[in-house]
């Protein structure tokens, strides 16, 4: 039996054993027959047809334990003998209802079922149902607890792993997983007051049906999280980060001027109110300049400085900002040099800042299973037509700057790679930043 299944009988069980406590413990009118009852007045049919759907749904069929954890294993098996004493004695409560009702030809009523109970049972025998439905109300909601405290130790270890792995990636985490996480926490101590009052509140089969359904939640949400890391990983690879790390940082103040307001006054690169661009511009912004110039530097520089996002926050207004950079280099590896390089750096870029996004971007490589994910070949077709899909949504999740050093070093046709770049900073959510030599294809 799985923890979510042992979970989904003891809410069962905690509804059978707050409905037999209310019957006994509270002094409402109840009547042998529906003939001439308010609809305040619970009549002995109403309380008979109640409690044969309580039975029914106290047992479960047998199954071997599919848990490696003696533990589960050994509450699992708990909870189920409770279900089953308490079947016992809701079959018990339906025969007596039975006897009750048997032969009445009038309409007779009684202050409490307890008064009915007197009629068919010693004193005894209901003072020691009482007491079993109390203790057994106690001891479901430790069980109960106890269950969800080893789930969440085991869910603790699998998720630990899975945020080891995102962070290495720099990949965002969900924020949904620790809020469940929180909310089981909530509802733990919710079944576990619930269970010790021995009272009818209500609150255990509400508490332990909510535990269910987020136990079950973090289930489906670990599992989308899993599969959005390994779409994302896959889009990695081991030269990605080589130029970007090779460009020496600028030094002091060398580049402050690219965030004035006013031309650039220097001589070996063209630039034109960088600043008014990242707040208010469109399409592409394209710096040219010789060879040896600084361009890579400066593109580094302005990629990662706090001036560049303030500005592109003001574009970007009240939607999510991301920011994707990849610098070509003729003398590394082909990824470093082709398309395919490019595409994946950029989409690497944004879905590990909105990973929510994969599974609505990437939907052939969703249905596929994780092992078809790890060993799936990315093309250039496929790459291209989910940035353009990005690019393109009705509903875009944020606003995407990209920036793009050395595309005189692209190892391919320019005028179709260019044809390329400013097709996808057409769409109003996406604005390219380029750097090249001042080349006629660009």
């Amino acid at each position: 039996m799985e923890p979510l299944t042992a979970l989904g009988l003891a809410a069962n069980v905690a509804q059978f054993l707050g409905y037999g406590i209310k019957l006994i413990s509270t002094t409402k009118e109840i009547y042998m027959s529906s003939s001439g009852a308010t609809n305040d007045v619970e009549t002995m049919d109403t309380i008979y047809g109640r409690l044969g759907h309580l039975s029914s749904h106290l047992v479960l069929p047998c199954q071997s334990p599919r848990s490696t954890d003696d533990e589960v294993v050994a509450i699992e098996q708990a909870i189920r003998d409770i279900a089953r004493h308490c079947q016992k004695d809701c079959d018990s409560l339906l025969k007596v209802v039975k006897q009750m009702t048997r032969g009445k030809g009038h309409r007779s009523y009684y202050r409490s079922f307890k008064t009915a109970l007197k009629t068919v049972w010693k004193s005894n025998e209901i003072g020691e149902l009482e007491k079993r439905l109390g203790t057994a109300q106690q001891t479901l909601a430790l069980h109960v607890c106890s269950l969800a405290s080893a789930r969440q130790r085991s869910s603790d270890a699998q998720l630990g792993n899975l945020r080891a792995s995102l962070s290495t990636l720099g990949i965002r985490q969900s924020e949904e997983l620790a809020n469940i996480q929180d909310r089981i926490g909530a509802l733990e101590s919710a079944v576990q007051q619930a269970g010790s009052t021995g009272q009818d509140t209500g609150l255990l089969p509400t508490s332990i049906t909510g535990l269910e359904a987020e136990m079950a939640r973090l289930s489906v949400v670990g599992a989308a999280t899993e599969k959005e890391y390994a779409i994302i990983k896959t889009l990695n690879f081991e030269a990605r980060q080589f130029r970007y790390s090779g460009i020496s940082e600028a030094h002091g103040k060398t580049f402050q001027w690219i965030f004035e307001d006013t031309n650039s006054s220097d001589a070996e690169m063209e630039t034109s109110n960088f600043l008014g661009w990242l707040r208010h511009g469109d399409g592409i912004f394209w710096i040219s300049g010789k060879p040896g110039a600084g361009k890579s530097t400066l593109m580094k520089f302005i990629s990662q400085h706090a001036k560049t996002q303030k500005a592109l926050r003001e574009w970007s207004r009240q939607q999510p900002l991301i920011l994707a950079s990849h610098f070509f280099w003729t003398a590394g590896t082909s990824m470093q040099k082709s398309k395919q390089g490019l595409l994946r750096t950029l989409l690497f870029d944004i879905l590990r800042q909105q990973p929510e996004l994969v599974q609505q971007l990437c939907t052939e490589r969703w249905e596929q299973s994780m092992d078809q994910i790890s060993l799936g070949d990315w093309s250039v077709p496929e790459l291209s037509q989910i940035l353009q899909r990005i690019a393109h949504l009705k509903n875009p999740a944020a606003k995407l700057c990209f920036f793009i050093d050395g595309l005189d070093e692209y190892e391919g046709d320019h005028v179709e790679f260019c044809d390329t770049i400013q097709k996808l900073s057409s769409s109003p959510h996406v604005k390219i930043c380029a750097a090249s030599r001042p080349w006629n294809a660009f």
